[in-house]
């Protein structure tokens, strides 16, 4: 049986890109019958939407800003066998498709398949990265013993695969759950997806054949620098950030002890920062001192090469620092907070 494919790009406003990550779809070395591609965006464009619907493409309307909720529309219209999701600003490489179609069909046991990934500019081109170039040297299989690694386990981490909705490709087998899900999820839609697979549990296999290419720009959210923003749109990302972590907490409650302690800390560590930007000297003893008893209470049971390796790192250092936050005007410590956000 032919697996059909249906590829979900997620761009709300950005326009440049996307007609580039559809012709990397049309241009699959892959029998276009057997492909469908679904465009979940926020704005009307005469030129984009006449290419669109030159090549068939099922465009879907949602100007909420939120990432979550714009995936989750896009995969309940999703039709096909497997959902390879495609940031606007990502392509695939041509062969994607009949690559990851052999490796589910051979393994009808697989939910979730997590490919390597390659480097591209702004104008598509290929930089070279040593670091990816040794992490990807094996384009062997690896199928994920669910049962035998959690989210704190060293080992389950070697394999990157807490990076970029570009690599992802799901069966499209009893998606409600994880639409209504990520609906709740507006930030690090990456992650909670790999974390909704290992929860449930569902077998995640992961491949390091470099099948996408991520666009390196300055409108990448890692990229852009914290002193770049105003102290309204940290505060905004703050609570966007809280609000998903602390949905994906209720998702895992009781499934990881270990997790579920790093997930609590690292909320506790974004209130601090929150408060900060607020500038309310009480919000700001009230999350410190929260965050110093939880720290106090669960630090030696944690492990340390956990799902946030650095984020142990981060506390001591603001730990450390609190007198100084504390001694200089609020103005100024914001400021500081920016340098080290």
């Amino acid at each position: 049986m032919v697996t059909t494919f249906s590829a979900l790009i997620v761009c709300y406003k950005r326009k440049e890109y996307i007609l580039e990550a559809v012709k990397s779809i049309i241009n699959q070395d892959y029998r276009q019958e057997n492909v469908e591609i679904v465009v979940v965006k926020a704005f009307l464009d005469e030129y984009i939407d006449k290419e669109l619907n030159k090549y068939n493409v099922k465009t879907i309307f949602c100007d909420s800003p939120s990432y979550g909720i714009s995936v989750s529309k896009g995969i309940k219209s999703c039709c096909n066998d497997v959902i390879c999701i495609l940031d606007d600003d990502d392509i695939f490489n041509k062969d994607k498709f009949k690559a990851i179609s052999k490796i589910f069909e051979n393994n009808q046991e697989i939910s979730l398949l997590i490919n390597g990934y390659f480097k591209i500019d702004q104008s598509g081109c290929e930089i070279a990265d040593k670091q990816i170039v040794e992490n990807q040297k094996d384009n062997e299989l690896n199928i994920l013993d669910i049962g035998k690694c959690n989210l704190s386990n060293k080992e389950f981490r070697k394999f990157d695969i807490f990076f970029n909705t570009s690599r992802i490709s799901l069966r499209n087998k009893d998606m409600v759950r994880l639409s209504e899900y990520l609906e709740n999820i507006s930030y690090g839609v990456d992650d909670a997806i790999v974390m909704f697979y290992i929860f449930e549990p569902m077998q995640i296999a992961i491949t390091k054949s470099k099948l996408t290419g991520y666009r390196i720009h300055g409108q990448n959210i890692s990229r852009i620098k914290p002193y770049d923003k105003s102290f309204d749109k940290l505060k905004s990302q703050l609570d966007k950030e809280i609000e998903s972590f602390e949905n994906i907490q209720i998702f895992m409650k009781n499934r990881d002890i270990a997790f579920g302690n790093h997930i609590e800390l690292l909320i506790s560590y974004l209130k601090l920062k929150r408060a900060y930007i607020r500038g309310s000297r009480s919000e700001i003893f009230v999350e410190t001192t929260n965050l110093l008893k939880f720290y106090i209470l669960h630090s030696k049971k944690m492990k340390t090469n956990g799902f946030y390796p650095r984020l142990n790192l981060y506390v001591y250092r603001d730990i450390l620092s609190l007198p100084l936050f504390l001694l200089v005007p609020i103005r100024m410590s914001k400021y500081r907070l920016t340098m080290f956000y």
